[in-house]
């Protein structure tokens, strides 16, 4: 009899060992299926952060300037640009072209050249008002540019 209580007591914590790690088993892996759906959430969430951030344009504040001052009408910023690189250059040939010592003999010519002359000075970084004058020389004082 003793012997069969320590055969049974044997099998009860034989079963109960394997029970146990059958339990074990299956929270660890519990666990490790938790863990893998929590990460694939968070991949997921950032890949989607990730998306939309490069979808989307970022604003630039400049852009939003020059609308604001095209729409007002303060600034032409296509003469600002083309000044920067052509006004130079046609102010230089109209400064010459456009001298009243050019006309000495012809008092009406010196005086409209004088005048364009002076205007020409004072617009000498703007290419939008050098190419009114340079038009405006053509026609008044018969030179060619």
């Amino acid at each position: 009899m003793a012997m069969e209580s320590l055969d049974t007591l044997k099998i009860v914590s034989d079963s109960l060992s394997n029970v146990s790690q059958q339990a074990g088993n299956s929270d660890s892996h519990t666990w490790i299926w938790i863990i893998v759906v929590s990460v694939i959430a968070i991949l997921l969430i950032v890949i989607i952060l990730v998306h939309r951030r490069w979808k989307t344009k970022p604003v630039d504040k400049l852009d939003i300037l020059k609308q604001q001052a095209k729409a007002d009408g303060k600034v032409d910023f296509d003469n600002v640009i083309a000044s920067g690189f052509l006004a130079k250059k046609l102010y230089d040939t109209l400064k010459v072209e456009c001298h009243p010592d050019k006309f000495p003999l012809d008092d009406e010519k010196n005086a409209i050249a004088t005048d364009i002359f002076q205007r020409i000075k004072q617009n000498e970084h703007n290419v939008g008002e050098l190419n009114k004058l340079k038009e405006e020389a053509i026609s008044k004082l018969n030179i060619n540019l």
